[in-house]
């Protein structure tokens, strides 16, 4: 799953969505362990494919490849890079469910829980199964190294739109679920116009009126004792006026010059002066400006729902493009120039990972790992990252999907 979290925040009815993982697996290897270029796929098919949903060839380009040195100190640049851009594809991804579980409607943009994750119109095993290099985009001529910093920079734009465009729907919810304390909280937070009539309310040249919120379970104390709070309190001038689940709201009468010393008594009791302004069309206002906030959210759901998608993709193109560049370069430390190896791309089944495992273990046992065998366990482990080393080489992409 996504770290950051649910970021809907909304104040509607969710649906349950049922979340699973897609898992790919893309493995390199030298040809000639499966007997020639020519029988890589077949044999693969044969023997991982029971354990997979998917097997297929994964089309690498001819990228420049440099010094051995210079592609050991990109790959170790690359392995942080791909846990970002796996971070922010995941994101986008968590964002959309979320986005998705609200229950409303997104206009043109709702569709089942299968098909929210899509690339260029394609599902993300048909998009990797055919993946072409974009070279409009990153120029196969140029430095791997600028190569590498051309997609990181796509992915970081599209990681602080998502967080400016994020955070600007979080404000507009929690605008929301504000303006709902007002109209509908306890008597602690909510509007007080719609509770309290104005001829409840004296304000004159030396008298005034508080309203003040005591718990239920200190009605009793609150009657027998108001009057003595301070001096110049006008006696029996309590009404209650509403109550909710937990409060009464009581207006009270007394001299102005006695205003402040009341509040520091009724506080000491626990009891809470709210602001005794009433503004007839006030709840009418904060009705009104609900209404506008709620039709302001609609509009940026729908809106956010159409850029998740479009940039899911962006973002998912992006990560791929890292990925076919990082098998490359381990490819490449591991057996060796120039190019000899074919590069796959497997989806296990459900039940699958483990005999899958098992079956690219023996399958590959034995395999030379050329520049790789003098290096120091440092060096290792900054060269394969949080990954698991084998003798083939192996990195993953795993996916949260939201199906119902």
């Amino acid at each position: 799953m996504m770290d950051t979290g649910s970021t809907s925040g909304s104040t509607g009815k969710k649906k349950e969505v049922k979340e699973e993982s897609k898992h790919f697996w893309f493995v390199a290897a030298p040809n000639s362990a499966h007997g020639g270029a020519r029988n890589g796929l077949a044999n693969m098919q044969a023997k991982a494919g029971p354990s997979c949903t998917t097997v297929a060839t994964f089309s690498l380009p001819a990228l420049r490849i440099g010094t051995l040195d210079s592609l050991l100190t990109l790959s170790e640049d690359i392995a942080k890079r791909d846990t970002f851009m796996e971070a922010t594809t995941r994101k986008i991804a968590r964002q959309l469910f979320d986005l998705y579980s609200e229950g409303e409607s997104a206009s043109d943009d709702t569709v089942g829980h299968d098909k929210i994750l899509m690339v260029n119109g394609v599902t993300l095993e048909k998009f990797l199964s055919d993946f072409e290099w974009d070279e409009a985009k990153y120029k196969l001529s140029s430095p791997l190294k600028d190569v590498v910093e051309a997609i990181s920079l796509t992915m970081s734009k599209i990681d602080e739109d998502m967080k400016s465009k994020a955070t600007a729907y979080q404000g507009t919810i929690h605008t929301i679920a504000a303006e709902k304390r007002k109209a509908t909280g306890n008597l602690m937070v909510r509007e007080l116009s719609d509770v309290v009539k104005p001829e409840s309310i004296i304000d004159s040249e030396y008298l005034t009126t508080l309203l003040v919120v005591v718990p239920k379970s200190a009605a009793k104390d609150w009657l027998a004792s108001y009057e003595e709070l301070t001096e110049n309190v006008v006696p029996r001038s309590s009404d209650l006026l509403f109550s909710d689940n937990e409060f009464h709201l009581y207006n009270v009468i007394l001299f102005k010059n006695k205003v402040d010393e009341f509040k520091t008594q009724a506080r000491l009791k626990r009891w809470t002066v709210r602001d005794a302004k009433i503004d007839p069309k006030a709840a009418a206002a904060g009705q009104e400006d609900l209404k506008k906030q709620e039709s302001k959210k609609r509009k940026q759901r729908n809106n956010l729902i159409r850029w998740c998608r479009l940039n899911f993709g962006e973002a998912f193109t992006a990560w791929t493009h890292l990925k076919a560049i990082r098998v490359f370069i381990e490819a490449i430390l591991r057996f060796g120039v120039p190019p000899d190896f074919t590069a796959f791309l497997l989806e296990p089944s459900n039940s699958g990972h483990t005999k899958l495992r098992k079956t690219l273990d023996t399958m590959y046992a034995g395999l030379d790992t050329g520049y790789l065998k003098d290096m120091d366990d440092d060096a290792m482990n900054a060269f394969v990252g949080p990954d698991k080393f084998y003798a083939y080489v192996w990195t993953k992409m795993q996916i949260s999907t939201g199906i119902q």
